[in-house]
């Protein structure tokens, strides 16, 4: 006959040790106290598969220059070999799916840069039985640096007598000075 001796929580998962039947209520010995023990003890922990429900929970880099490429990687449940991925319409190359402990799933693949994609970007997974999930909150494309160019010096001659200005999104307007 068997007997719970004591109940331990690792990470998400009940663990129980249980004595045997030649165990008893005294306090003889127990595990973990240093000492040694005549205590026969088993554990048993049952197996467990990661969650099936399809969701992406985190992306890693959370956020990318628009002209960078990156690897990215995107935790949830769910994910199956097979799988494919797009951000912001593009495919993401090379998708690997692996199973992290036993609470999901993640998929790691090559994004390529997107010039001219600024803002939050859909995430789209597609398993390969058709089953999809998306999540649009979680990456985020930004702007590049901007490029600067050496300063130059421009020569205006001695007196000038018209200049120039230029409103660069609306129209040209010139200027009289006296």
């Amino acid at each position: 006959m068997m007997s719970l001796r004591r109940g331990v929580f690792l990470g998400g998962v009940v663990t129980v040790l249980l004595c045997h039947a030649h165990c008893t209520d005294a306090p003889t010995n127990s595990v973990g106290d240093g000492g040694s023990s005549s205590t026969d003890m088993t554990m048993v922990t049952p197996p467990q598969n990661p969650p099936a429900e399809l969701a992406i929970t985190s992306v890693n880099p959370p956020r990318v220059a628009q002209d960078q490429a990156t690897t990215l990687s995107i935790g949830g449940t769910g994910f199956k070999a097979g799988a494919t991925v797009t951000v912001g319409g593009v495919a993401c190359a090379g998708p690997t799916v692996s199973q992290v402990n036993f609470t999901g799933t993640l998929i790691t693949c090559a994004l390529p840069a997107q010039p001219k994609t600024c803002g939050n970007q859909n995430i789209v997974v597609t398993n390969s039985d058709g089953t999809t999930v998306s999540n649009n909150q979680l990456f985020l494309r930004h702007p590049a640096a901007p490029a600067y160019v050496a300063r130059t010096a421009i020569s205006v001659g001695a007196t000038p007598d018209t200049v120039l200005a230029a409103d660069l999104i609306q129209n040209e307007e010139s200027v009289t000075i006296s």
